[in-house]
């Protein structure tokens, strides 16, 4: 939990990696240290890594009462990777567990929009705004530490294009 402090909520990417190194050292059947390891990795473009820690946090973890959000952070190491249609399956699988995540949101918008499926995208969309209708890019950028990178420059690119205010 340490390191997911450290990159969400300090938006500290560097200090975050060893510190959930150091979890997987000590406990490497930790779910979350592998699934928060993934998403981290995704960020970074490191998309083997991302894959690899994303696929080991789910094996770990298979009847978790949190698997919305393990499939939907493998959402995310999948669209990192560029394996859009996969990014799509794992966060619409998500969704119906649980259908407010912004993360779940925002990565299939995302996903929908570089597989070329804009009208996919704009349903979703419309549900984002519906469900948190004040959200903005803006807000997006400003708060996630993924804006900083391709990965979430990508993800804010799409979320504009799919009707998101700025």
């Amino acid at each position: 939990m340490e390191g997911f402090v450290y990159a969400h909520l300090k938006q500290d990417i560097d200090s975050a990696l060893p510190r959930l190194a150091r979890a997987r050292e000590m406990n490497p059947s930790e779910g979350l240290a592998w699934l928060f390891s993934g998403v981290i990795h995704a960020f970074l473009g490191d998309s083997e890594m991302a894959l690899a820690s994303g696929h080991r946090a789910l094996a770990l973890s298979p009847l978790d009462p949190l698997r919305y959000y393990y499939e939907s952070l493998m959402g995310s190491c999948e669209f990192s990777a560029g394996h859009y249609a996969e990014a799509i399956r794992w966060c619409e699988s998500s969704r119906k567990r649980n259908r407010q995540h912004l993360s779940t949101l925002r990565v299939l918008i995302a996903a929908y929009t570089a597989a070329d499926q804009g009208a996919q995208a704009l349903l979703v969309a419309n549900d984002l705004r519906r469900l948190r209708p004040g959200y903005t890019v803006a807000a997006y950028e400003a708060q996630s530490v993924a804006a900083r990178y391709p990965f979430g420059q990508q993800i804010a690119r799409a979320l504009r294009s799919a009707g998101i205010p700025g």
